[in-house]
């Protein structure tokens, strides 16, 4: 029966298709993943359903999630939860602005267009946090592989994040990071800058992968995944 309409599929122009994985991490040897931004662990769980199985590094800096999140990832042998901070561009001390929606909350003030997209969202208090550049991280704590895999997500703060790792950037082979087509926090940048950055530094657009949408169906927010060209002998 599944050859026959398979057949009938095929005559009316269509073909059916696996859905296609979040990243192929296997496919690349992605051995070590940096978790930026990690929340409730929305990227671990998506990681680990892609059939990545090697370690995990997760950097989380509201005080509440971050416990929460040790306890969600405590099955997980290989994914480890570094103590709670955040990641910038120098080490120092900042305040983060806490909003209803936790995954929203950003050391970068949020504008009028972040409410306009969720009339539920609303600022509810700020903590002091800890900031490290990843370069302090990586030299400190961690041995990053030439098959590694950086995501950000921090909420306008990723071109802090990339600040604050110019020393061992160019050792990575796919870096994640979150961008728009508008801001939606004070001092964000738009795409247009990160693609500008990683053409020059040697790194190429690989995947796009949008994931907000405003009222009227525009398209807000998207991944872009960039590999770096120092790895393309292995496609």
């Amino acid at each position: 029966m599944k050859k026959i309409i398979k057949k009938l599929i095929s005559l009316l122009g269509y073909k059916i298709s696996k859905k296609k994985k979040f990243f192929d991490f296997n496919a690349h040897s992605i051995d070590f993943v940096l978790d930026v931004g990690a929340h409730k662990g929305q990227f671990i769980n998506k990681v680990r359903e892609a059939g990545f199985i090697g370690k995990i590094i997760s950097f989380e800096p509201q005080e509440d999630i971050h416990k929460e999140l040790e306890k969600l990832i405590k099955d997980d042998a290989k994914c480890t939860l570094h103590p709670r901070c955040a990641i910038g561009e120098k080490n120092k001390l900042e305040t983060l602005n806490i909003l209803s929606e936790t995954q929203c909350s950003s050391i970068l003030n949020p504008n009028k267009e972040l409410f306009n997209l969720d009339k539920n969202i609303k600022k509810i208090g700020t903590e002091e946090c800890e900031v490290f550049s990843l370069d302090y991280i990586i030299d400190n704590y961690y041995t990053i592989t030439e098959n590694t895999y950086l995501k950000i997500d921090t909420q306008g703060y990723d071109k802090n994040v990339l600040d604050g790792f110019k020393k061992n950037i160019k050792k990575i082979k796919f870096i994640q990071i979150e961008a728009g087509l508008y801001k939606l926090y004070e001092n964000e940048e738009h795409y247009e800058y990160f693609i500008n950055l990683f053409k020059s530094i040697d790194y190429e657009l690989w995947d796009i992968k949008p994931f907000a949408f405003n009222k009227s169906g525009r398209l807000v927010q998207f991944d872009l995944i960039f590999k770096n060209k120092i790895f393309n002998n292995n496609i």
